[in-house]
């Protein structure tokens, strides 16, 4: 039995572990622990193992990433919305801060390396009108570079430098062509693949999770899911003029990455009747404004 560990820097500065520390080697960026031969089953100790090596860069974090997809066939859209909440996890800022001693080390290039002032996220290929929000509004510092081909690019600016121990809640949304993600079988089923999210690599998620907004009135055949240790629910989501609501695919995974940024696949029926549901309903409802209107017009309210 051996185990490497490789780290992002050659700077390591602490290895060793407590059992059998003559079989530790450093090797550049590479430790390696063992070998050891013919070892029965819980005879080494499980004592957990330390490496410390130098981060230059900024620690990142998300302490919630919340993703909810909406699948609408009237519109053949989907519509993706992230609300993040972000946290830089390195060395915290010692005294105050203040945005003139910034905007000098920024003009001198002397900022910290710690120091976030953007973000890259690559998202799915073929999407269009991407947005970024925070509690304030609109942030228009971002750069979104869409591809057909290859995935996407928006590169978001939080309104602040984020500095170690601090915080950033914002959101991101773009759209697609529900063709782009849904297929049609030969049994009638509709069968839809998602990514279960799009997070940053180097970026520690504590805590994920997907909402996949089907449509009014769809009947879930088979959830597919490409990794385990995640906890499945189903709900039913009630949004403008629905009469019986939207089922819900919810998704939590804790501890997440980019590793799981894959494909969940969901087959769902749609049956005639609940596919024109919603413009039956709308119809219906202008219908009773338009009736009730010209009702109240006939009514004579003079004395």
């Amino acid at each position: 039995m051996r185990i490497k560990i490789r780290t992002p820097t050659q700077k390591i500065l602490k290895f060793g572990m407590t059992f059998d520390a003559e079989k530790t080697v450093k090797n550049g960026a590479t430790v390696t622990y063992g070998p050891w031969n013919n070892v029965e089953s819980y005879s080494i100790p499980t004592s957990p193992i330390e490496i410390l090596y130098e981060a230059a860069g900024p620690r990142l974090l998300y302490e919630s990433y919340d993703r909810h997809l909406e699948l609408s066939h009237w519109g053949n859209a989907a519509s993706y919305r992230d609300d993040i909440v972000l946290r830089n996890n390195g060395p915290s800022l010692k005294g105050h801060f203040t945005r003139l001693t910034h905007q000098a080390q920024t003009f001198l290039d002397m900022l910290p390396t710690n120091v976030v002032t953007s973000l890259e996220m690559r998202l799915p290929a073929k999407i269009k009108e991407a947005f970024y929000v925070d509690q304030i509004g609109n942030v228009t510092t971002s750069v979104f570079r869409p591809s057909t081909s290859s995935s996407s690019v928006l590169q978001v600016k939080p309104r602040f430098p984020l500095l170690g121990g601090w915080k950033y809640s914002f959101s991101v949304g773009f759209e697609t062509l529900l063709r782009n993600v849904a297929t049609l079988r030969n049994n009638g089923d509709t069968k839809v693949t998602v990514p279960f999210s799009n997070i940053p690599g180097d970026v520690a998620v504590e805590k994920a999770e997907t909402r996949i907004i089907l449509p009014e009135g769809a009947n879930i055949v088979d959830v597919l899911l490409p990794f385990k240790e995640v906890e499945l629910d189903y709900e039913t989501t009630y949004t403008y003029l629905d009469t019986i609501g939207r089922p819900t695919v919810v998704i939590k995974k804790l501890n997440a990455s980019d590793a799981h940024n894959q494909d969940v696949v969901v087959i769902y029926n749609l049956s005639m009747l609940n596919a024109i549901r919603k413009p039956v309903t709308v119809g219906l409802t202008v219908f009773l404004v338009f009736l009730a209107f010209s009702l109240l017009r006939r009514i004579n309210t003079k004395i």
